[in-house]
C-alpha cells in the first residue's frame, strides 16, 4: 500500500503532468497560447468603434441637417424624454466597444507579464481590478486610485457618444426664397393716380376686406382710430423702444417705428417651407419721415366761427382756414372745414390743414401743417411743422415665433446702392399729407378734441408731466411731443397705404430674403472630434501593441480572472488535491491552464466559510466524476 507521500505525488502527476515516478523528473508541458479569437478581440473592437466615431464626424464635416419635416426633428423637439432614454441607451451600446478594447488590452498584457512572477495579495487584487474593469475597495490606498482613474477613464467614451450624437436643434440660413412686397419706383401706387385730388377730401374712397383686416386707401377715414392711437403713444420713456400693433389683423407687431414699411408681413405666407421658417428679413424702399415744428404767432390760420350756417339751437360751428407758409399767398385761402361745439368760442376745438385739399401740387414739397386751437388745448395754436419725407433703405427683420417686425434703416454702402424714391410721381407723398389733413375734419366732436387729447397723452409721457397743463401757449418744451406724434401718424398712413397696395396686388413685386430655418443636427462638433480623436488614439495604442507583443504570442491561455481556472490553477500551485481527484485516470489528458478546457467540468470547487473548531475558510477543490 502506497505510503501518503507516494499518494500525494501521484495526485500531482494526475494535475500538472509529471512523471509517475518522483525520481524521474518529466517534461514539463508547453505553456498553451491564448485563442487566436481572444488576441484579436481588441484590434476587431476598437476598429468597430472607430468605425462608428467615424458616423457623426462624416456628419458633421458635411454639415449635414434635417428639416423640420423629418421624423428626426419631429421626435427630438416632441419626445425630448424619449430623446434622452434613447441616446442614453445607444451611447451604452457603442461605448461598449471602446471599453471592451482597452479592458481586453490590459488583460491580456497583465497575463502575459505576470507569468512566472511572485505577487502580493495587494498586487493580485490590483491586478484583477484593472483586469475586470472594476474597484476592490480591500486595496491599499497606494493601489486604490488606478482601478478609480480606470473606471473614469471607461466611463469616457459613454459621454462623449451621448455628446455626439445628441440631436441638436439649429438655425438655417433660407435659401431662394422671396416675398411680395410692394413696389417703388416708377409705376408704383397707381391707384393714387386714378382718382382725381382736387375734388372732395373722401373721393375714391376704396375698402377691401379679408380675413387679415380691412385695407383701404383712405387711412383717415377707415383707420382713423388706430391712427389716433399712434399719435397718443408715439414718445416712450428714454431708452425704451415703442411697440405697437399693426394696422391689420396678423397679430404683428412692430418693435419701435414701422416707417411706413413691413406692411406685406402677415398678409402671406411667411418664406420657405411652411410652418419652419422661424424669421427672415428682406429689404425695402420707404421714406425716412420726420417733422421740425415751431411756434408761428404771425400764422395765418385760424378757427373763426361760421355765422352764415349759425341756427339757433344748434351747436356754433368753426372754420379752420388760412393759409400755410408752401401755399398760393396771391390767391384766396385753400379752402374751410367745420368743426361744430357748443361754445360760442372754439375752446375744445383743433383744426389744421396739410396735404393740399383743392389740388395736387405734384408732392415735390416744401411740406408744411398748420394748426389751430382753442383754449383747452393752447399748447397746439399756431404751431406750424415742416415735414419730410426722404427716400431711405429699410431692412425690415421679421420673427414669425415671436410675431414681430423690427425695421432699421440701411445706409448706402458697397453692398447697397442708393435709396430709390418710393413713388417719383409725388402721388404718395400727396396722398399722405391728405390723409392726415383729413383726420382733423373726420375726427370733430362737440366737447372735446380726439386729437388734442391725443397729442395732451403724447405730451405727459414725451415730458414725464402726468399734470401737462395743456392750455399754456406758446410751451417749447412739448414741440418734441409734437412731431413725435406727427411722425407716428405719417408711418401709420404710409404702412396703411401700403398695405392696401399690397391686398390690391395692383403695386407689388417680389423681393428676395434671408431667413433662419430650424433643422436638427447629430451632435455637437466639440463632443464628436472629442470622440474621434479619444478613439484614434485606442486604436493607435491597442494596434501598437498588437504589434509590440507579436500579436501576444507570449500571452498563455490561462487566466487567473478566471474562477475555474483560478481554482485549479490555486490547487496545482499548492501541489496538493483532495483524495477524491485520484477517481481520474492518470491516462486521461492533463489541464494546460485552459479555462475552456472540458476537463475543468470534472471538478466540483466546495466553499466553506463556516469556521469550526479547527476549521479556517477554505476553498476546496472536488472531483464531480467519484460521486
Amino acid at each position: 500500500m502506497e505510503d501518503e507521500s507516494t499518494q500525494l505525488v501521484r495526485m500531482q502527476e494526475s494535475i500538472i503532468g509529471k512523471s509517475y515516478s518522483p525520481d524521474i523528473p518529466s517534461k514539463r508541458l508547453r505553456r498553451k497560447q491564448a485563442s487566436v479569437w481572444e488576441r484579436r478581440i481588441p484590434i476587431f473592437a476598437i476598429v468597430l468603434s472607430f468605425a462608428l466615431s467615424c458616423v457623426p464626424a462624416a456628419l458633421d464635416w458635411s454639415h449635414t441637417t434635417f428639416s423640420s419635416e423629418s421624423s428626426l426633428y419631429k421626435f427630438s423637439t416632441q419626445s425630448r424624454a424619449s430623446v434622452q432614454v434613447v441616446v442614453t441607451i445607444l451611447s451604452s451600446i457603442f461605448a461598449f466597444f471602446w471599453t471592451w478594447s482597452l479592458g481586453s488590452t490590459c488583460d491580456l498584457l497583465l497575463r502575459s507579464s505576470l507569468t512566472d512572477r511572485a505577487l502580493s495579495i495587494d498586487q493580485l487584487r490590483l491586478c484583477s481590478a484593472v483586469s475586470t474593469r472594476s474597484i476592490n475597495t480591500y486595496l491599499s490606498l497606494r493601489f486604490l486610485s488606478i482601478p478609480i482613474l480606470l473606471s473614469a477613464i471607461y466611463l469616457l467614451p459613454a459621454w462623449l457618444w451621448t455628446g455626439a450624437i445628441t440631436p441638436q436643434v439649429v438655425i438655417t440660413g433660407l435659401e431662394n426664397a422671396y416675398v411680395r412686397i410692394p413696389q417703388f419706383g416708377e409705376g408704383s401706387y397707381p391707384f393714387l393716380g386714378d382718382y382725381d385730388l382736387k375734388g372732395a377730401i373722401n373721393q375714391g374712397c376704396v375698402q377691401i376686406s379679408k380675413s387679415n383686416g380691412s385695407f383701404s386707401n383712405c387711412p383717415a377715414r377707415r383707420q382713423a382710430g388706430s391712427i389716433l392711437q399712434s399719435i397718443g403713444t408715439a414718445s416712450t420713456a428714454p431708452g425704451v423702444p415703442r411697440n405697437h400693433s399693426k394696422l391689420d389683423n396678423s397679430g404683428y407687431q412692430y418693435l419701435d417705428r414701422s416707417y411706413g414699411v413691413g406692411a406685406s408681413v402677415g398678409l402671406q405666407a411667411p418664406p420657405g417651407t411652411a410652418g419652419a421658417t422661424i424669421s427672415y428679413n428682406y429689404t425695402e424702399m420707404g421714406y425716412l419721415t420726420s417733422a421740425k415744428c415751431i411756434y408761428n404767432a404771425s400764422a395765418d390760420f385760424n378757427l373763426s366761427e361760421n355765422v352764415t350756417f349759425g341756427i339757433p339751437g344748434i351747436p356754433d360751428w368753426f372754420w379752420q382756414q388760412g393759409r400755410r407758409p408752401n401755399d398760393r399767398w396771391d390767391q384766396p385761402p385753400p379752402g374751410a372745414a367745420a368743426h361744430a361745439g357748443f361754445e360760442s368760442e372754439p375752446v375744445d376745438i383743433v383744426g389744421w390743414s396739410a396735404g393740399s385739399c383743392c389740388g395736387f401740387t405734384n408732392g415735390t414739397g416744401p411740406f408744411y401743417i398748420s394748426m389751430a386751437a382753442g383754449s383747452d388745448y393752447a399748447f397746439l395754436n399756431t404751431t406750424q411743422c415742416e415735414l419730410f419725407f426722404e427716400p431711405a433703405i429699410f431692412d425690415v427683420a421679421v420673427s414669425i415665433a415671436n410675431r414681430t417686425i423690427h425695421v432699421t434703416q440701411v445706409l448706402p454702402n458697397e453692398s447697397f446702392f442708393a435709396p430709390e424714391d418710393p413713388n417719383p410721381a409725388g402721388y404718395l407723398r400727396e396722398w399722405t399729407l391728405r390723409a392726415l389733413s383729413s383726420l382733423a375734419l373726420i375726427e370733430t366732436t362737440l366737447y372735446v378734441s380726439s386729437i388734442g387729447e391725443n397729442f395732451i397723452n403724447n405730451a405727459q409721457t414725451k415730458l414725464n408731466q402726468p399734470d401737462f397743463n395743456a392750455s399754456q401757449p406758446n410751451n417749447d418744451a412739448v414741440l418734441p411731443a409734437i412731431e413725435d406724434s406727427l411722425v407716428a401718424a405719417l408711418d401709420d398712413i404710409l404702412e396703411a397705404l401700403a398695405g392696401f397696395a399690397f391686398v390690391n396686388d395692383s403695386s407689388t413685386w417680389s423681393g428676395a430674403v434671408s431667413g433662419e430655418v430650424p433643422r436638427v443636427r447629430v451632435g455637437e462638433t466639440q463632443f464628436i472630434i472629442a470622440l474621434f480623436v479619444t478613439n484614434v488614439l485606442v486604436l493607435v495604442g491597442v494596434c501598437g501593441m498588437a504589434v509590440h507583443t507579436r500579436g501576444y504570442a507570449n500571452t498563455p491561455a490561462f487566466n487567473f480572472m478566471d474562477i475555474g481556472a483560478l481554482v485549479v490553477g490555486m490547487d496545482n500551485g499548492r501541489q496538493l488535491a483532495n483524495e477524491e481527484t485520484a477517481a481520474i485516470s492518470p491516462s486521461e489528458p492533463r489541464w494546460d491552464g485552459d479555462p475552456s478546457d472540458p476537463l475543468l467540468d470534472h471538478f466540483a470547487v466546495e466553499i466553506r466559510s463556516k469556521l469550526g473548531v479547527d476549521e479556517a475558510p477554505s476553498v476546496r477543490l472536488q472531483s464531480r466524476i467519484a460521486r
